[in-house]
């Protein structure tokens, strides 16, 4: 199953419009030393991830660039209670399919 699919293909030259955004909510605190992504078809050739505390403030950000279609990204944060995925650039005329 495709947990994410982005609403817009990538142009020419692998830009969105509009980037395609992913918001993962959590009750409680989490920390991880990173985040694991699977991809379906292809993977991004770039995302911005961000991390939020309990008051919405973000803790942390970090940019990626994806090689394959199993990710780890890489970053610890201790604390977090959202994450954001913004998914930057991908191959032309692509859409971003995640299955989790």
């Amino acid at each position: 199953d495709i947990v994410f699919w982005s609403n817009a293909l990538s142009d020419a030259s692998g830009n969105f419009a509009s980037n395609p955004l992913m918001t993962i909510q959590f009750d409680t605190n989490h920390s991880s030393i990173g985040l694991t992504l699977h991809f379906s078809e292809s993977y991004p050739l770039e995302m911005v991830i961000k991390w939020y505390n309990s008051s919405n403030l973000q803790i942390s950000e970090k940019t990626f660039i994806p090689n394959s279609l199993k990710y780890i990204a890489l970053n610890k944060v201790d604390n977090y209670r959202k994450v954001t995925i913004e998914f930057t650039k991908a191959l032309p005329f692509h859409y971003v399919k995640m299955h989790y």
